[in-house]
């Protein structure tokens, strides 16, 4: 394990202990049992490293499973003072990182919450994965910025669908005709590119051949001359030129 300790449950929202009201004696004797080993190990887990509150996560979204809807609050209340947000965040990142967790214990908790949030596209833990793999480690900051840059472009492309959504279908089809007509207008360009670039090809081997019969083999110095003149240049020198007669 790599990651030193961490306060994972320094951002948690305080629970007051008029809110613990999970009650074990509702449940059957050998779930109670389990739950309290759950929560013994969880308690543990919360105050080491990054990869055990990885662990601890998965282990919080395990026993959400076994608890009866609306119940699991209580129950993180009573046996960690936890919030439900600060529980959510780390079965997230538990989720989010699930067999990369020794990959990211180089990391600061604070760091893997804001990757492994909802809001933050896939891409963007790919990419720090990626960088951690190759034994890189981008900051804090780095992070916190490439998220807030990669969430601002994901909510603009949102805008756009839910924008293009509330237009009218002649105003869509309008738009889609522009975008056609820009289309189009772009690839005749590119094959007017093309056309000019095959043409100026065709010219200039011409050109050569030209020149090789007039003048036989090319020597070295008239090569380097050719090679370091002007194209332009070259070509205003040759129209000045007198024409044969």
């Amino acid at each position: 394990m790599t990651g030193g300790p961490v306060a994972v449950i320094a951002s948690a929202t305080p629970v007051t202990s008029a809110d613990a009201t999970f009650d074990y004696g509702a449940l059957a004797p050998d779930l109670a049992e389990a739950l309290r080993a759950d929560a013994s190990r969880i308690r543990s887990r919360l105050r080491r490293s990054v990869v055990e509150a990885l662990e601890a996560g998965a282990e919080l979204a395990r026993v959400k499973a076994l608890i009866t809807h609306g119940r699991f609050g209580a129950w993180l209340a009573l046996e960690f003072g936890l919030s439900e947000r600060t529980a959510q965040r780390l079965m997230n990142a538990a989720e989010a990182f699930a067999g990369k967790s020794d990959t990211v214990s180089v990391l600061e908790m604070t760091a893997v919450y804001s990757l492994s949030a909802p809001a933050t596209p896939q891409h963007v833990r790919d990419g720090v994965i990626a960088q951690l793999e190759t034994g890189a480690r981008p900051s804090l900051e780095d992070i916190k910025n490439e998220v807030a840059r990669a969430r601002k472009v994901a909510a603009e492309a949102k805008a756009q669908v839910k924008a293009e959504a509330a237009l009218s279908p002649e105003a869509r089809a309008q738009k889609k005709a522009r975008a056609e007509r820009e289309r189009k207008r772009h690839h005749a360009e590119h094959q007017a590119y093309l056309a000019r670039n095959e043409a100026e090809k065709i010219a200039a081997e011409l050109a050569a051949a030209i020149v090789l019969e007039r003048l036989g083999p090319i020597d070295t110095e008239l090569r380097d001359l050719l090679m370091r003149a002007s194209s332009s240049r070259f070509l205003a020198c040759l129209q000045r030129a007198p024409e044969d007669d």
